[in-house]
């Protein structure tokens, strides 16, 4: 578990030794040291982003036993009022709390039946396995959840997080009541400690499950949940040559994604988004078709359109709302390993590894989210999030897109191959979190299409 540089104390999880450093030491993310206090460690880093990408890369805390006092965790981890803690319906009315047989019949021996605390515990023990066999049942339903649908990982694991914040918080807050109690009531000490080690096991109900990699390696092995496809993410091309021509190696994949990182260039600065845009989309629906530029055949995107440059301020607007960016997938040890769609093991049919060739038209920026506008089965406009860029075997190009209905406001997922159509998805980059950016567009029946609902 995380351990406090400064005072020694360990923690459940990064989240509480983050609120640990800011109410207990008053340090804020730009501190200049924070240091490892894992032994035989010691590395120190720049600031609280670096601390957090090193401790999730290089060292795995769930499995060992914490030691922080119970009023330390008390006083430093105030409940939290974020709105991805969602109350989990567990149900344990079926469940005995005591072996209810086995006291039944000691009570059923003598009316006048009566126990010392000691011969209490020591006759009624709480099932140790009790909490842990429930909770581990209620958490595995609760994971396969929130996987069988596509969801952010990024809020996922802060679901996940800010639950076994909540839950240490208040079987610290029980614990430390039940041991006031018992004190009082002059109970041995080694029987209260059982009995709120007992009830530790709430403080943590996430244990060796913190990652996705942990979690989807646990349902496989239930084997009541299959783990989505997902296709291999490298930041690399590796190619091969096959009778003079450039292909992607495929001795480990079948495709390859592409990180949107490598090829967007520009930030965007400035803050008047919305006339911006606007103005970007009617003068790219003007554009002669020379300037369109066709990637089919490419192996990587080696020109790209750089008209609006520096016009745009998603960049400026993600960090004033403190959002974030979705692109990328990398492996377990990589930090930005949540910052991905999550796509369903249905969606992967294979129906979009076709022979794709996508023409664009629009403007590609440095970081952020990509949003298509493209065109639907009825003629319509459509909106989507572009999660990710598969490129197929022959070089051509995919995007896979998490699309919402201008009119409908339904959403659904579509993988756009445009294959001999006329079709063209022009591109806008914004740096918000899950949801759109608040777009228009106007058609050629010169309705005006907007989506707001999803907009802050």
């Amino acid at each position: 578990m995380p351990s406090c540089f400064i005072c020694g104390i360990e923690l459940y999880t990064i989240n509480q030794l983050h609120r640990h450093f800011k109410l207990i030491h008053k340090l804020d993310d730009n501190h200049n040291v924070f240091k490892c206090a894992e032994v035989a460690c010691y590395q120190q880093c720049s600031n609280w982003t670096v601390f957090r990408r090193y401790l999730n890369k290089f060292h795995i805390f769930a499995t060992q036993n914490s030691s922080v006092p119970l009023e330390v965790i008390s006083s430093s981890f105030p409940l939290s009022n974020d709105e991805s803690v969602h109350k989990i319906p567990f149900n344990y009315s079926n469940v005995p709390f005591y072996d209810n047989s086995y006291v039944s019949n000691e009570f059923n021996k003598d009316e006048n039946f009566s126990l010392s605390t000691h011969d209490f515990h020591s006759k009624f023990p709480i099932n140790q396995f009790f909490f842990k066999d429930v909770i581990r049942t209620h958490v595995s339903t609760l994971i396969g959840k929130l996987n069988s649908q596509p969801s952010s990982r990024k809020m996922v694991q802060n679901y996940i997080e800010d639950t076994t914040d909540f839950l240490c918080t208040v079987v610290s807050l029980l614990c430390t009541d039940i041991t006031t109690i018992l004190h009082d009531q002059n109970v041995n000490s080694n029987i209260v400690d059982k009995i709120c080690s007992k009830l530790g096991v709430l403080k943590n109900p996430f244990e060796g499950l913190h990652s996705e990699y942990l979690r989807l390696k646990f349902l496989k092995k239930l084997g009541f949940y299959t783990a989505p496809k997902e296709y291999i993410i490298a930041s690399d091309m590796f190619t091969k040559k096959v009778n003079g021509k450039v292909l992607i190696n495929t001795d480990n994949v079948k495709g390859q994604y592409i990180p949107l990182r490598k090829f967007l260039k520009i930030f965007l600065e400035l803050p008047n988004v919305l006339n911006v845009i606007m103005n970007a989309l009617r003068k790219s629906s003007c554009e002669d078709t020379a300037d369109r530029i066709n990637y089919g055949n490419k192996r990587i995107f080696n020109i790209l359109i750089t008209e609006l440059k520096q016009q745009l301020c998603a960049y400026r607007f993600m960090i004033q709302k403190n959002l974030d960016t979705m692109l990328e997938v990398g492996s377990e040890e990589k930090s930005n390993y949540y910052n991905t769609i999550y796509l369903p093991e249905n969606f992967s049919n294979g129906n979009f590894m076709q022979h794709v060739s996508v023409t664009f038209k629009g403007t590609l920026y440095h970081t952020g989210m990509c949003v298509a506008i493209g065109v639907d089965d009825d003629g319509g406009p459509e909106f989507g999030i572009i999660s990710s860029i598969l490129v197929n075997l022959d070089g051509n190009i995919c995007f896979i897109c998490s699309v919402l209905s201008c009119i409908m406001y339904s959403e659904h997922y579509h993988a756009y191959n445009v294959t001999n159509t006329t079709k063209t998805i022009s591109i806008i980059i914004t740096d918000l979190l899950d949801y759109l950016l608040l777009l228009f567009c106007r058609c050629c029946d010169e309705k005006q299409y907007v989506t707001l609902h999803h907009l802050l």
